[in-house]
This record gives structure tokens, sequence and C-alpha cells, in this order.
């Protein structure tokens, strides 16, 4: 993963602090965004993932501890990589960030070397995880997600919702007749036309969308923010090409 690839988010109830590490991220090429507070980060993890999390221990309405907790719970598209950046380096309080699910911790005043040392170092991790969670996540054949990950991101969507009052569509997808193809033109090219059928999907979806083989033949499509009658309109396009 290249650093501009890599989103990270920086939270600090101190300006300052939220000025100089975004700068020195920002330089290194990352994407940065910034939360002033635990409460105000968990929203824009929410909204989008990132791939860092840089946070204070110690803030208002959230703290650091109480927000690492809550991320450890929230079922998340990756995994998220949590430094902590605290003023105190004391043994009792790396025990209980490391057991709330922090990976890294950082001594105030942060230096800049060690900072993006330990970025290289947490995006190795990271990149080791993506690779892991693709094999697992993924079918073989056809590149699409599997039906147990598509269920993990059913549950997220519906979650997000119900709390934003979003629409939430999901398409199933058959194949008429499959089996016959199968038995009278030999399984790889069944296989051929479940990979051509996967491509057809993948083309028409939007990014946000969640396609997944469902079964043998059948495929699933997740439609975030999209009415049912929209999807059907979707479906059919889709029927036709």
């Amino acid at each position: 993963m290249e650093p501009s690839e890599i989103k990270v988010l920086v939270v600090d109830d101190e300006p300052s602090m939220l000025r100089i590490i975004g700068a020195w991220l920002q330089g290194a090429g990352y994407q940065v965004r910034q939360a002033t507070d635990g409460q105000e980060a968990l929203q824009a993890i929410e909204a989008d993932c990132p791939h860092f999390l840089l946070t204070d221990w110690e803030m208002p309405r959230l703290d650091g501890p109480g927000l690492c907790r809550q991320v450890r719970t929230m079922l998340l598209p990756h995994y998220l990589y949590i430094i902590f950046l605290t003023g105190k380096g004391a043994r009792e309080m790396v025990i209980q960030g490391l057991e709330l699910g922090a990976d890294e911790f950082l001594t105030k005043p942060v230096n800049s070397c060690e900072l993006l040392a330990r970025m290289r170092a947490g995006t190795r991790v990271l990149e080791l995880e993506r690779r892991l969670s693709l094999m697992a996540r993924t079918d073989s054949l056809t590149g699409l997600y599997t039906q147990r990950f598509f269920y993990e991101m059913l549950q997220r969507e519906f979650h997000r919702a119900k709390r934003y009052h979003l629409p939430l569509s999901c398409v199933m997808v058959d194949l008429d007749f499959f089996k016959r193809i199968n038995d009278i033109h030999g399984h790889p090219t069944g296989d051929a036309v479940l990979k051509a059928v996967a491509e057809v999907l993948t083309a028409n979806c939007r990014a946000a969308d969640v396609i997944c083989r469902y079964g043998g033949e059948e495929f699933c499509v997740l439609l975030p923010e999209t009415v049912e009658l929209n999807a059907a309109v979707w479906a059919e396009r889709v029927r036709r090409r």
C-alpha cells in the first residue's frame, strides 16, 4: 500500500497537535482527516473507515480508551490500526491501552521520524491483513465476495440504514437452466459463464454496492441508499445485459 492509498484519522483536542501531526502525515503523502474528540471520531469512522487511527488519551466527551473500546466492537470493512498519542508513558497506561485493542503507543512530544517509521511498520501489518482477508472473503472462481462476508456487510449496512433512516435494497440473481449448460458443454464452460456474469454485475455496480456469489449459480447484490423501485430498474437493466 502506498501512502496515497492510506486514510488516517487524527484525534486530539489540541489544535496545535492536529496541525503538526496532520502536516507531517500529509507531507508524507497520507490522506488525513481530523477530529477533536472520540465522539466525533466515531462518526468519521462509521462514515468512512480509515486505515490508521491516531488518538490522544485524554479528550472531552469520549476519551481515547473509550474510543478504542468502541472501535474494537464495530463491524468495519478492514482492520483499523490504532496508535495512542499520549503525554504519559506509564506502564499501567500502556497495558490498559493494549488490552483495549491499541497496536502502538507514541509519547508526546512526538518525533516526526519515529511517527512515520511506525506508520510504515503498521502498513506492513495492514498489507498482510488485507491479503489474508481477501483470501478469506473472496470466491476463488468469480472474485466476488463470499456469502459469509456478504452477511457481515449486510449487518453493517442494515445498521447504518436504520441509524440514518436510509433506504437499502437487496437483489437476488439466479441463472436459469444453468445445470443444462454444465451437462451439455461441461463444467469449464459453466465456470466461464459464472465469471462472465460476475463481470457484468461488477461493471454495473457502484463502489458502495456489495456483490457476492451466494450459491452455485446464485448471486446477491446489496444496494445501499437505493429504494425498491430503483433497485428493480437496476435489476432489469442488468438482466437484459
